[in-house]
């Protein structure tokens, strides 16, 4: 990657982790969590540890509430969509797009590339509303049956021979 393309890729993670830190502030009860065990907290100390892991997690939760926003009454989005301009944070409707850009071309691909789209296929299957017709859900099952087995067989692969 380039100069410009990592500052463009650490802009992004920074926009979504943004967008995370102010929605598990506002919209999360973190009362039951001990400051260690709060999202922002791990993602912080997965920052330092394993900088594409943080990334990759970073995308798999706002996809998830991006999944679950498809289900919100449009006051809700309006209200949060306000709070998120008026913070300067990306908004709700940037996600949405990226998201539905995203799971369209994991359809066409025919193929799940990481966990972060094995996440995203679920919360589409998982999910009886939009965006995913039925049709693109029993396709992303399929995808996600064969990604596992997938990473069955890579796991094996890596693992030592037991000795009987």
């Amino acid at each position: 990657m380039g100069t410009a393309q990592m500052q463009d890729f650490d802009d992004d993670y920074q926009r979504r982790k943004a967008f995370l830190a102010f929605y598990n502030a506002t919209y999360r009860d973190m009362g039951g969590l001990a400051p260690d065990q709060r999202p922002m907290t791990i993602l912080e100390q997965q920052e330092k540890e394993e900088p594409k892991r943080a990334v990759a997690n970073s995308r798999i939760s706002v996809n998830g509430i991006v999944a679950q926003s498809f289900r919100w009454s449009t006051s809700r989005i309006a209200r949060l969509e306000s709070e998120l301009r008026e913070k300067g944070i990306i908004s709700l409707a940037e996600l949405r797009a990226r998201f539905q850009k995203e799971y369209k071309a994991m359809i066409k691909r025919g193929e799940l590339r990481d966990l972060v789209e094995y996440y995203m296929a679920k919360e589409l299957v998982d999910s009886d509303t939009r965006p995913a017709t039925r049709r693109e859900r029993d396709t992303l099952m399929d995808m996600m049956a064969a990604f596992g087995e997938a990473e069955v067989a890579r796991f094996k692969a890596r693992s030592p021979p037991t000795s009987s």
